[in-house]
């Protein structure tokens, strides 16, 4: 089965898109992972994605002087529709923690973690059909540094 992988590129830090074979989400996950990408959502496709051109790497934008305040802040959406087989446990704050010591590791400070709805409107014609709002819900980790320019 194919799975079409959204999330963050560790090493730039940008969003990267994946096409991966894998026999269930969670080996779709892992093979992310083991592409580089901290995964945000996985999706299984019956058809080919579009490929996109791979951005090229390059270091992180610069810090614009305009930023206020002594830190600078770095959101990133996580993935947390785990599938857990046998015991039930930590398991979404293993991958949490997994996520918060990945950015850690490159000198970003963990700050909050958030979770927020988006309520997506059904299209003009969908109304007809009954179709009602779908909510997401999107789990966003917080980090930060202090300013390069700046003390704290």
């Amino acid at each position: 089965m194919k799975f079409w992988i959204t999330g963050v590129d560790r090493v730039t830090g940008y969003d990267r898109q994946l096409e991966v074979e894998a026999e269930s989400e969670k080996e779709a996950l892992e093979k992310a992972t083991a592409e580089g990408i901290m995964a945000t959502s996985a999706r299984a496709s019956k058809k080919s994605m579009p490929r996109r051109k791979k951005r090229p790497s390059r270091p992180s934008p610069a810090v614009p002087e305009s930023v206020a305040g002594p830190y600078i802040y770095k959101m990133v959406q996580i993935h947390l529709n785990l599938e857990v087989a046998g015991e039930r446990g930590g398991e979404a704050a293993h991958h949490m923690q997994t996520a918060v010591n990945e950015w850690a590791e490159r000198g970003w400070e963990f700050f909050r973690a958030d979770s927020f709805n988006v309520v997506q409107a059904p299209g003009c014609l969908a109304i007809f059909g009954g179709v009602k709002e779908q909510v997401s819900r999107y789990y966003v980790l917080t980090f930060r540094r202090p300013h390069p320019r700046r003390e704290v």
